[in-house]
């Protein structure tokens, strides 16, 4: 009897702290405590076949092109308009900033990175990210030169291999090659040739 007075306690106190949350967010289909709007979502996956947009389509025609869906406990509002998704991410995105963080994420990264820190702390990170990117090239055609640069030899050396070997290569050693290229190009401003595959390395004492 107590087990089931308990039981109905939970119960009831998940669907009323639900129920409070659902006042203040845009209509949507009706969730379940604790699984919130999961079982419409695997009924459409699994029996009537259809994918997450087709289902998102569904709930858009009936509650508007901006709508509330649960995963589980936690609500999530799908935009599904152009206009109002550049409205809240671009001309206000500074008000929708703050992204929710598991708390497995919370515990092991703190509120520390671009990924996983928030408000004032992630603006700070992201425009100096953005500076420090940007002095490499970041934005500017000179990233796309030097990609197809380093694609055009890598391209003309196949063809070489092609003509000289047959058709069976391994190209695994030049995209290798090809990658680390681009990588110390931006970051060295050298690169290692055909004639200069050695890659020596300095001891740290």
């Amino acid at each position: 009897m107590i087990a089931i007075a308990v039981l109905l306690g939970i119960i009831t106190f998940f669907f009323t702290r639900q129920w409070l949350q659902r006042k203040k967010l845009p209509p949507g289909p009706l969730p379940l405590p604790l699984l919130g709007n999961l079982h419409q979502l695997a009924y459409a996956l699994f029996v009537s076949k259809k994918t997450y947009v087709e289902m998102v389509c569904d709930f858009t025609k009936k509650y508007g092109s901006v709508h509330t869906f649960w995963f589980g406990p936690m609500p999530t509002v799908n935009i599904t308009d152009y206009a109002t998704a550049v409205d809240a991410m671009v001309k206000k995105g500074s008000a929708f900033a703050n992204r929710n963080m598991p708390y497995l994420f919370r515990l092991t990264r703190g509120d520390r990175g671009i990924i996983a820190s928030n408000g004032q702390p992630w603006l700070e990170q992201r425009r100096f990210a953005l500076h420090t990117l940007r002095n490499f090239g970041l934005g500017r055609n000179i990233i796309e030169e030097r990609i197809m640069y380093e694609f055009e030899i890598t391209c003309e050396e196949l063809e070489g291999r092609f003509d000289n070997e047959g058709a069976s290569i391994e190209p695994e050693n030049m995209l290798n090659l090809m990658v680390a290229n681009i990588m110390n190009r931006m970051l060295f401003t050298d690169r290692f040739s055909k004639t200069k595959r050695a890659m020596p390395y300095t001891a740290v004492p």
